[in-house]
């Protein structure tokens, strides 16, 4: 087991509620695989990593989305990526990286990113929605899902924003029932 994994299962034990909790927040750190350690905020009653932000973006949780089937083709699911931006801020380039494993692999690059009512959307190519994909999905252990968003402005501003999702079984289960093919 690497360590980026061994650390990853001790870090779901800790948000799974072993451990002494102090205050409503607490700080958890994780390895990426290009930045070193992470440090994210987690809240103590929902088990969630708190949004990051900072004076013009914030990103939302990694949720679950059907994409839309092509004709004859089977279903396909994806990722879905959001922030939402402050009052005034011009984004000209959005990057979303997986900081899970090495190589980093980019998930989304959007190089003209256009916001509805102050929020970005984007997501990860279509992957096809088989019994392997099911599978995974419906697996016990949790997705702690690291994403590195690298954010470049119109004044020249670039802002890298460290993202963690945390999917359990559940909450996949959830997000798959609101899925409509």
């Amino acid at each position: 087991m690497s360590r980026l994994n061994a650390r990853c299962l001790v870090c779901f034990a800790l948000l799974a509620g072993s451990g002494v909790v102090h205050g409503e927040v607490r700080e958890m750190t994780l390895p990426t695989a290009e930045d070193g350690d992470i440090v994210y905020r987690v809240d103590n009653v929902s088990k969630q990593a708190l949004n990051a932000k900072d004076d013009r973006a914030e990103t939302l949780p990694v949720a679950l989305s059907f994409a839309p089937r092509t004709p004859g083709g089977p279903p396909q699911w994806t990722f879905v990526h959001r922030v939402r931006f402050a009052t005034g801020a011009k984004p000209v380039s959005i990057r979303v990286e997986s900081e899970n494993r090495k190589p980093v692999t980019v998930e989304v690059e959007d190089r003209k990113p256009a916001l509805d009512r102050g929020v970005w959307i984007g997501t990860v190519a279509p992957i096809d929605f088989d019994r392997f994909w099911a599978g995974k999905i419906a697996a016990k252990d949790p997705w702690m899902l690291q994403r590195r968003y690298t954010i470049v402005y119109a004044d020249g501003r670039k802002s890298v924003l460290h993202q963690l999702s945390v999917l359990t079984t559940e909450r996949r289960a959830e997000m798959v029932q609101t899925m409509r093919p």
